[in-house]
């Protein structure tokens, strides 16, 4: 037997003993590793089942909100066609009203020319009778015969049309409830297809069924009993409850009517210019030539509405100084004169007493005759002086040359209290109600021929006249609107509490229980998680997330198709289809309350017990 160089074998054996030590730190090192391994295969399989829920809930609450930003764009669009049709229909009435008014007009004529004969047959000892009547007889007999012709074709069409597009906005009312109906029936099966496709055995947790059944019951709350916070709503005319709404779709129509019926706008600018001034002395004179020109509302002087026909205008202008020795006095005086025919009209959509809306117009035509003046002198003697000014405007009501009115609806609007200024609301029937000689008195005509007693009547004669009436059963039609999302932890009317969990925002909760049930059967003493109150799945606390969109308004602003004229930025509203969807971050209420209740840590409340029964109620409802 052989030793190593310098090893003695006492030495050799010495160190033969400890051979064998590395393998206690291979095994500790591969024991180590297996643990490691398995624990990162079991957080790899916690991971990936995590992230595989995670993308579960986020697309099922992204495709349902999809579906209710379909929803809310096919509402904006059924609503804005409601309005276009109601502009029509106002358009008809506008139509019908300017007709009557013409039909009218040669029978003033004629009724005035007959008062002027009684006068002239008087004066003359009835030498001379039937002078006026002759004159304007060239005139008011073919006015008369297109007047007639031209309201027989308006009266033929105006009242059918009227009642046409009333259906049409029924019906699309009726697809407005019954596409909302369906995209409840879509939201459903999205949201089971949606789960199941990108994840296995994965369920709601109540935490989650209690934010869906708060959210279905926000977003279709009014076919509930009782008085819910809705996202959205659906109107009905005639309910005192939607006034408000009802109201609001009156408002917007009115600010959507075209030119002619808001004001019987028009364009024209034909003479009725000053000439140049003539000076005689101390005297300027100067001739207004006869034309016919639009005129600013008097309010508003941007809206140009009716229009003005002159036919004589004369403005006189006096200036004379005389020295003094020991001062000046001057005398300035002016007079102005003019003599036309003035038009003007309009057409409203009027709520009534019974908190129905009527469709109404006003048609006058009228002489206008202003006359004025001013008179001023000022006296400055040693230096000191002043001035005394003294004038006078007056514009005295006359008989109208022309009046109508038609309306469309069960019911006559009021028209005692619609102003006769029109610096006051003259956006009403686009100030025709000036002339109050024409909107509540007519003169009675003295020649009793039908034609006359027919035709010639006051605005408010008129509009009580169910011959006026082109369509007895108008109405506003019912439609749906969004309402603005309260803040959390505020209540409504009816005590219903707000909680974040409504429309538009959309929370979904989704547990998995296999996938941790192992691990926490293991868990003992200090790391053992209390047992579930909320009756969980199989009584383990389970693998849960949660997962929040929004239904969210927006107006392009980019492109100046889209943007606003007046630069502001417009709220949500279901006019305008500009909805989208989108996830959302959840709030710091959200992942509390999902913890708490969605692993059944803490007792859910009674609350959450009634927004189920709502949803049940409602789900029974739509079924």
């Amino acid at each position: 037997m052989s030793t190593p160089v310098g090893f003695t074998p006492k030495n050799y054996r010495r160190l033969s003993q400890h051979s064998g030590q590395a393998i206690v730190l291979v095994l500790l090192l591969t024991l180590a590793g297996l643990v490691g391994g398995v624990a990162l295969y079991s957080t790899g399989i916690l991971t990936s089942e995590k992230i595989q829920l995670q993308n579960a809930a986020d697309a099922s609450a992204y495709s349902v909100s999809v579906i209710e930003a379909r929803d809310l764009n096919y509402t904006a669009y059924m609503n804005r066609a409601m309005v276009a049709n109601e502009v029509a229909i106002g358009q008809m009435v506008s139509m019908m009203s300017w007709a009557y008014m013409t039909r009218s007009t040669p029978e003033f004529i004629d009724d005035y020319a007959f008062k002027l004969d009684l006068v002239i047959c008087a004066v003359t000892l009835g030498a001379s009778c039937q002078t006026a009547s002759g004159a304007v007889k060239p005139i008011t007999t073919p006015l008369r015969t297109v007047s007639s012709a031209v309201f027989k074709v308006v009266d033929a069409f105006t009242g059918p049309v009227t009642k046409g597009l009333s259906i049409l906005n029924r019906m699309y009312n009726l697809s407005q409830q019954g596409f909302h109906l369906l995209s409840f029936i879509f939201s459903a099966s999205t949201l089971f297809d949606v789960k199941d496709k990108n994840t296995d055995d994965a369920e709601f947790s109540i935490f989650g069924a209690v934010s869906l059944a708060r959210h279905f019951t926000s977003y279709y709350g009014d076919l509930l009993s009782g008085k819910l916070y809705g996202f959205v709503n659906s109107y009905s005319p005639g309910n005192e409850d939607d006034a408000e709404g009802i109201n609001r779709l009156a408002q917007v129509i009115n600010d959507s009517r075209d030119g002619f019926t808001k004001n019987r706008e028009c364009d024209v600018q034909l003479g009725g210019v000053a000439t140049p001034d003539q000076s005689f002395g101390p005297v300027t004179v100067s001739f207004r030539t006869p034309g016919v020109n639009c005129y600013p509302n008097g309010a508003n002087p941007d809206v140009i509405g009716g229009w003005l026909a002159t036919l004589f205008g004369i403005d006189i202008d006096l200036d004379i100084s005389v020295d003094l020795l020991i001062g000046e006095v001057s005398v300035v005086a002016n007079f102005f004169f003019n003599a036309g025919i003035s038009r003007q009209g309009g057409t409203d959509l009027r709520q009534g007493d019974d908190f129905n809306y009527t469709w109404s117009g006003a048609d006058t035509t009228d002489p206008d005759l202003k006359f004025g003046g001013s008179f001023g002198v000022c006296v400055e003697l040693l230096g000191i002086g002043d001035c005394a000014t003294v004038g006078f405007d007056a514009d005295p009501p006359l008989p109208p040359f022309g009046v109508g009115a038609a309306l469309a609806g069960n019911k006559a609007p009021s028209t005692t209290d619609i102003p006769h200024d029109g610096d006051d609301r003259d956006i009403q029937y686009g100030r025709a109600s000036e002339n109050f000689l024409a909107w509540d008195f007519v003169l009675p005509p003295f020649k009793p021929t039908p034609a006359a007693i027919k035709h010639i009547k006051s605005v408010s004669q008129q509009l009580k006249s169910s011959d006026r009436n082109i369509n007895k059963s108008y109405n506003l039609r019912g439609y749906l609107d969004t309402e603005d999302t309260p803040e959390i932890a505020t209540s409504v009317e009816s005590g219903d509490w707000i909680s974040g969990l409504e429309a538009p925002y959309l929370l979904i909760g989704l547990v998995k229980d296999d996938v941790v049930k192992d691990s926490q059967a293991l868990s003992s003493g200090r790391f053992e998680l209390d047992a579930p109150r909320n009756g969980l799945l199989g009584g383990t606390v389970p693998l849960g997330v949660i997962a929040k969109s929004e239904v969210y308004y927006t107006r392009p602003s980019d492109l100046s198709y889209f943007a606003r004229s007046d630069g502001r930025e417009e709220k949500s509203n279901a006019f305008n289809p500009y909805w989208q969807a989108r996830l959302v971050d959840t709030s710091y209420i959200d992942r509390v309350a999902a913890l708490a209740f969605q692993h059944g840590q803490i007792p859910l409340p009674a609350t959450a017990f009634t927004i189920i029964a709502q949803a049940q109620s409602l789900l029974g409802k739509l079924l």
